[in-house]
């Protein structure tokens, strides 16, 4: 997962400072802590409120209304169910992790989230995601912009709890506040 960081500094101790960065972005091999976090809050948080407001969340436009035809099936042999609901097995699989039909694993690198339910030879999912020449599609998996903020927001303050742990070795003298951005993740991760 290659990224860049550019990093200015004046002052006298700029070198030391530049130094002692590269030395912690070296040692950052395993970014699993934040991506389990990330993966969690997808589970538990993001997902079933994006199935409760039927995809309009977060200032993402609702999915598309049901045809006509099928709102009347369904209501008939279902009930009143939301979009993207019938059985509650895609629900299911976009809720918990460990739900038939869940495909999630975390690595130092990598959040794989996604969903494989078979139907007549077709996932489910990729079915409502792209939709088909009768569907309409309604993608269950779309993170809003706000939630790609959220998690840009967690991994900055991972890698500066990352940079705070480097206190002790008198780094977080030359940075002001690395123990304060420590203590803001720690909380951020345990929902304080």
């Amino acid at each position: 997962m290659p990224f860049n960081v550019q990093i200015s500094f004046d002052g006298p101790d700029f070198r030391y400072v530049s130094r002692r960065i590269f030395d912690v972005a070296t040692r950052l091999d395993d970014f699993s802590e934040p991506l389990q976090a990330m993966q969690d809050d997808f589970y538990t948080a993001y997902m079933p409120a994006r199935f409760d407001a039927e995809g309009g969340f977060q200032g993402e436009t609702g999915w598309a209304a049901l045809s006509p035809a099928y709102a009347a099936w369904k209501q008939a042999h279902y009930g009143d169910l939301p979009i993207l609901y019938l059985t509650g097995r895609l629900r299911r699989a976009f809720t918990s992790p460990d739900a038939e039909g869940a495909i999630a694993s975390v690595s130092p690198f990598d959040m794989v989230v996604g969903v494989n339910i078979p139907v007549g030879g077709w996932n489910l999912a990729g079915l409502h995601q792209f939709g088909t020449g009768r569907m309409p599609a309604r993608p269950p998996l779309r993170l809003s912009q706000q939630r790609r903020a959220d998690w840009a927001g967690l991994l900055r303050r991972w890698i500066a709890a990352q940079f705070a742990a480097e206190t002790a070795a008198g780094f977080g003298r030359l940075i002001p506040g690395a123990k304060a951005a420590e203590t803001e993740y720690r909380r951020g991760i345990a929902g304080d």
